[in-house]
């Protein structure tokens, strides 16, 4: 992920979020009159404009996250933790796939990242227990994904201590 996740700002996403009808975000109804300053913002800063200067300047920070985390996954011995085989995005349809392709490409273009495009064979014979037909699917190439957050941070918590540090609850 190269860029923050932006809010979003057409309704029918929107509308989704707030019956809570996706996997990206979920939250209490009667919890949202203390985040609505900060949603506001979110929202504001999420217009297309600002989005876009926003993402170029986080770019280089996320650039390197992976490497700075390699270090200290090495550090802490944690290398069993990670599996570096990329991220995929699954599409059903051709529309979704090929809206897929060319998000890939521009961020490839902006960004130098890296991926596979994946017709519904490629993605069959990579995915042989995947029980739908798909059309398809984007594979970000360079992304780790960690099998156990809490064990990472138990491990990045233990090598803290070992350098000196103290957790306080």
């Amino acid at each position: 992920g190269v860029r923050p996740r932006a809010f979003p700002r057409d309704f029918a996403s929107i509308w989704k979020a707030a019956r809570n009808a996706g996997i990206d975000s979920r939250y209490a109804l009667r919890s949202l009159p203390q985040f609505a300053t900060p949603l506001a913002r979110y929202w504001w800063n999420s217009e297309p404009g600002r989005y876009e200067a926003t993402s170029r300047a986080y770019a280089p920070l996320i650039r390197n996250a992976v490497a700075e985390h390699s270090k200290l996954i090495e550090d802490a011995g944690a290398e069993a933790l990670i599996r570096k085989d990329g991220w995929l995005l699954m599409a059903r349809t051709e529309a979704v796939r090929d809206g897929l392709f060319a998000d890939a490409d521009r961020y490839h273009a902006a960004f130098d990242v890296k991926y596979e495009k994946l017709d519904g064979k490629a993605l069959a014979a990579m995915e042989p227990d995947l029980q739908i037909t798909a059309a398809g699917a984007l594979r970000w190439t360079e992304p780790w994904t960690v099998t156990d957050p809490g064990g990472l941070v138990a491990a990045y918590a233990k090598l803290f201590q070992s350098l000196g540090g103290t957790i306080k609850r």
